[in-house]
């Protein structure tokens, strides 16, 4: 297997798909020997974006289109998520969630992209050809 090679899997807009994500993850990462540590940070990540894409991207339509790809760039793996909808940097726009204060102070959401920037060793976003596509990878441990 070169870097270039990949793995992609393309769904659509609803939480039911969620079961596909999961098997696409865990059959990559059985088939290339990609650590358990990894596989469960690509779990969280991949559902934390796809929930949000649903959610908030496509207002909770069915008929959108999500689509994530899967490499080993090394000794790691890059996880693309690519969707349709409206231009927005997950990385750069997304509220930060208020960690330090009191349960009862603080806003609903913004853990999921927390979760993102501390378990990945990196992530990109860009907006080509009218997708919102954001690159995250994960070093091995």
């Amino acid at each position: 297997m070169t870097a270039n090679d990949r793995d992609l899997l393309e769904i659509s807009s609803t939480v039911s798909e969620l079961e596909r994500v999961f098997a696409f993850i865990d059959q990559y990462c059985h088939r290339t020997g990609v650590p358990d540590a990894i596989k469960y940070k690509l779990f969280l990540v991949a559902e934390e974006l796809t929930v949000n894409s649903i959610s908030h991207g496509y207002g909770g339509r069915p008929d959108g289109r999500i689509a994530m790809a899967l490499r080993r760039p090394g000794d790691g793996v890059e996880l693309s998520f690519e969707d349709e909808a409206p231009a927005f940097d997950i990385l750069r726009d997304a509220p930060e969630p208020e960690i330090d204060a009191p349960l009862s102070a603080r806003h609903l959401g913004g853990l999921g992209v927390h979760l993102l920037k501390t378990l990945a060793s990196t992530a990109s976003y860009a907006h080509e050809s009218g997708r919102n596509v954001l690159r995250v990878n994960f070093a091995s441990a």
